[in-house]
């Protein structure tokens, strides 16, 4: 985490991967090193950390959906993105983030 506070994503990298290694259900793990991964401009894959994550069985919380629909939609994958700000929504309905996101993908 220090890294990413640093402003230095890359150097967290191994880290990151280190962590879910050791702690493979840890979903805080794969966040930071999809977060990480899309910091240095590797976007395809973060999606695939995100996804990694959630086929390892990991508690996945409201954050992990939103923040992989934000990377869909930076991936222009709209479908994907709706999806996941569907599941955001259906965990915490009314997300501010997420009904706003949705608005502007879907139009007026």
């Amino acid at each position: 985490m220090l890294y990413m506070k640093l402003k230095r994503p890359a150097d967290s990298l191994t880290f990151f991967e280190k962590a879910v290694l050791y702690h493979p259900h840890h979903v805080e793990a794969y966040m930071n090193w999809g977060n990480a991964l899309d910091e240095v401009g590797r976007l395809l894959d973060a999606i695939e950390i995100y996804n990694l994550a959630e086929r390892s069985g990991a508690q996945l919380r409201v954050e992990f959906y939103y923040n992989r629909a934000m990377l869909y939609c930076e991936a222009k994958r709209r479908d994907e993105c709706i999806a996941d700000l569907e599941r955001t929504l259906a965990m915490v309905p009314g997300f501010p983030l997420a009904v706003n996101m949705l608005r502007r993908l879907r139009g007026p």
